[in-house]
């Protein structure tokens, strides 16, 4: 099964915006998602899938879902005001996350209100061979970036900046190599 769900907008929507379950490819792109009282994409259980140029905001759960996959690239999107993590990614085998704007009303880099990201700005869990690169992340309430039960991990030239608690959090006993190259953190301390 494929699927491709691009330039929709969807507004004041009773629960997920956008939930793809299953299937072998997916692609989501160029989508509008506002007002919406769960995760605005949620996806999980596809083979590949990639979700980009997506334009996410006022979110009660989380902006950008992504479970269970085999392969996923999550980049170019656009994300701000929601009530939880603004990019979730758990339980993939390869992840990409690439090019994102998280936090900001725009992506020439102006910034949205304090603390519109609810919890984490990108959080990587149960996640192995994952690259989380060339993101622009401001005002989470937690954490810039979170990970947790990862395993070679890619940090690489991230912005990330006045997160509530840290930029980084490597949480828990359970990661693996997690590598930083080339990211500017501020207004915080680096987490463990």
């Amino acid at each position: 099964l494929n699927c491709k769900v691009q330039r929709n907008k969807l507004d004041n929507v009773s629960w997920n915006g956008i939930e793809v379950q299953g299937g072998s490819d997916a692609v989501l792109q160029r989508n509008t998602l506002t007002n919406i009282r769960g995760n605005g994409i949620q996806l999980s259980g596809t083979n590949r899938a990639a979700l980009t140029n997506n334009n996410v905001s006022g979110i009660r759960l989380s902006g950008i879902v992504a479970n269970d996959a085999k392969t996923v690239s999550i980049a170019d999107n656009l994300v701000s005001n929601v009530g939880q993590d603004a990019i979730s990614a758990a339980r993939n085998e390869a992840l990409e996350v690439l090019r994102n704007f998280v936090g900001y009303a725009d992506k020439v880099g102006t910034e949205g209100a304090a603390g519109n990201i609810g919890r984490n700005g990108i959080n990587v869990s149960r996640s192995n061979n994952a690259i989380v690169e060339d993101n622009n992340v401001v005002n989470a309430v937690s954490n810039g970036l979170q990970i947790s039960g990862s395993d070679n991990v890619q940090v690489i030239s991230n912005l990330i900046t006045n997160s509530g608690a840290r930029g980084l959090y490597a949480s828990g006993g359970n990661n693996g190599l997690i590598t930083l190259v080339g990211n500017t953190f501020a207004d915080f301390i680096i987490g463990e």
